[in-house]
């Protein structure tokens, strides 16, 4: 079977296509993330959704589907403490979803609201743990210096 050849204009145009939905994909992800945080924070009245904080969102290039990253900003205790409130989040985030893509909608301007999928993120956390052992490390070294 021959390799099929495009004209390098074609290649370029495809090249430029390419970058310009990137270019929108990340615009929309910034534009969710931006209007997520007053709609958690004002008009979803759910207790459980009140520690937690938009870390990051992804949009696919067509537009059709977001994934919201998120993490839980109050520590707990125990890890069983954690898993729970893990999945109580979980619980409300899919109770709210419906609630949450419909104000998108209204506040976004888009043809086509994304699907929705909220994700916790554990490389938040997990760089929150590393900060504070380095904060735990940092001062047993100023309280063994003095």
């Amino acid at each position: 079977m021959r390799k099929r050849e495009y004209p390098a204009s074609s290649l370029g145009s495809i090249k430029a296509y390419i970058s310009l939905m990137t270019i929108r994909s990340e615009r929309a992800a910034s534009q969710i993330q931006r209007e997520l945080a007053p709609i958690l924070r004002s008009s979803v009245r759910d207790p459980q959704l009140a520690d937690v904080v938009i870390t990051r969102v992804t949009v696919s290039n067509d537009l059709r589907h977001a994934r919201i990253y998120y993490a839980l900003v109050k520590g707990v205790e125990s890890e069983a403490e954690h898993v729970e409130s893990t999945k109580g989040v979980e619980a409300a985030f899919t109770r709210a979803k419906g609630f949450i893509k419909f104000q998108l909608g209204k506040s976004l301007g888009l043809r086509v609201v994304p699907e929705i999928e909220f994700v916790l993120d554990v490389g938040y956390e997990e760089g929150m743990h590393i900060l504070e052992t380095i904060s735990d490390i940092v001062s047993d070294n100023d309280g063994a210096s003095e």
